[in-house]
């Protein structure tokens, strides 16, 4: 099921191997910068209207492109192929290409040495190629209008490692080690393919938090519960737990990963910075993890106010 608001999520409680502690499964899921209606399944390769001087199809580049990306798509609860998804649960992506193709030739005169030790300047062939690349994609459901998203991007064939080498030593404008104008612009295209994905899939962060269990009735009570998918209830227990022993670091671990289960985010990044100071020497590596996972996902889910 789609959501508006991405919080988080307690998938499941991992069943314990042996003697080894249990552990709850939590998911984050992120908005997509560019998110998509409810009902969208599948998002399909459109047209694309090109403008460009560059020795290629980049048309039809950029729908095989897509073609071969989109099927991957993670959407909410969705995931099916565009062929099999029903026609209103198609979204489509085209929009326009512009390509600036710019080869700048010359000769360049250099010394060499002869096997008699002397030195006699030569005539070879330079080239430089620069492209400069702007995609505007346009996604539609129907004929409505998602959103656009404008990716630019730039190449010079000077800073190519494939052209200069590993270590950048050799020169940078040798004619035959410049990639071909269709090489460039295709690696270009699937750059721009990347951005694009980005901002209409949601960002996923998931993570197993491995429970460390305390002694107590009430703590062994907040385990059942939590066993139970009771996350909530969970956390009162661990409450009164926490009451009766305030400086157990196991505590405010288990209370953070029960809150984080429960989506209660503030509480989870507390405890799990409690549970840090907590630990001796004030210096647990698990807790901080956890609490800075937490306060990403918070960051991301509140953006600052402009």
């Amino acid at each position: 099921m789609r959501t508006g608001a991405a919080g988080a999520m307690a998938i499941a409680l991992l069943a314990a191997a042996g003697c080894a502690p249990p552990a709850v499964q939590v998911s984050h899921t992120i908005p997509a910068g560019l998110p998509l209606p409810a009902e969208v399944t599948a998002v399909a390769a459109g047209t694309f209207e090109v403008r460009s001087n560059a020795p290629a199809d980049l048309a039809e580049m950029m729908q095989r492109r897509l073609g071969a990306k989109l099927p991957s798509l993670r959407l909410d609860g969705a995931g099916a192929a565009p062929g099999r998804a029903a026609p209103g649960q198609v979204a489509r992506v085209g929009g326009r290409i512009e390509a600036d193709l710019r080869d700048v030739r010359g000769v360049r005169t250099v010394r060499r040495a002869e096997a008699s030790g002397q030195l006699v300047s030569v005539s070879l062939p330079s080239l430089v190629r620069r492209i400069d690349m702007r995609v505007d994609f346009v996604v539609w459901h129907g004929r409505r209008r998602c959103g656009a998203v404008e990716v630019r991007r730039s190449y010079d064939s000077a800073a190519d490692p494939r052209v200069r080498g590993v270590l950048g030593l050799d020169r940078g404008d040798e004619p035959d080690r410049v990639p071909a104008p269709a090489v460039i612009a295709g690696e270009m295209l699937d750059e721009c393919i990347r951005v694009l994905l980005r901002t209409v899939e949601p960002l996923r962060v998931t993570a197993t938090v491995h429970l460390r269990p305390a002694a107590g009735a009430e703590a062994r009570e907040a385990m059942r519960l939590i066993e139970r998918g009771r996350y909530g209830e969970a956390m009162e227990h661990f409450r009164a737990a926490l009451a009766k022993s305030p400086g157990s670091a196991a505590l405010h671990f288990d209370l953070a990963a029960a809150a984080e289960a429960a989506g209660k985010l503030d509480t989870a990044l507390e405890e799990y910075r409690a549970a840090a100071a907590a630990a001796p020497g004030g210096n647990d590596a698990v807790a901080a993890e956890c609490a800075d996972r937490v306060r990403r996902v918070i960051a991301k889910l509140r953006p600052p106010v402009q």
